[in-house]
C-alpha cells in the first residue's frame, strides 16, 4: 500500500498508463477493507520495528547506543 502513496516512482513505460490509474484511486484501494488495511499497516510496522533493531553491521554502534537509553 505504501507503494500507492509515494511521489517517487520508476515505471516500466509499458504500465504507466496502469499505474496512474491506480494511484488515482490509492485512498479507495486503501480503504476497500478497513481491516486487512489495518493488518497490512500493522505487519509493516512490525517489520520495520524489527529491521531498526536487526544487528546490520553498519547500524550495531547506533543499536547498542539506543539500547542503553
Amino acid at each position: 500500500m505504501e507503494i500507492l502513496f509515494t511521489k517517487y516512482n520508476v515505471i516500466n513505460q509499458k504500465y504507466v498508463k496502469f499505474w496512474h490509474e491506480l494511484v488515482k484511486h490509492n485512498e479507495s484501494i486503501s480503504r476497500y477493507n478497513n481491516y486487512k488495511a489495518l493488518n497490512c499497516i500493522s505487519g509493516m510496522s512490525m517489520e520495520k520495528k524489527k529491521a531498526l533493531t536487526h544487528p546490520y553491521p553498519s547500524l550495531k554502534d547506533k543499536i547498542k547506543k539506543s539500547l542503553k537509553h
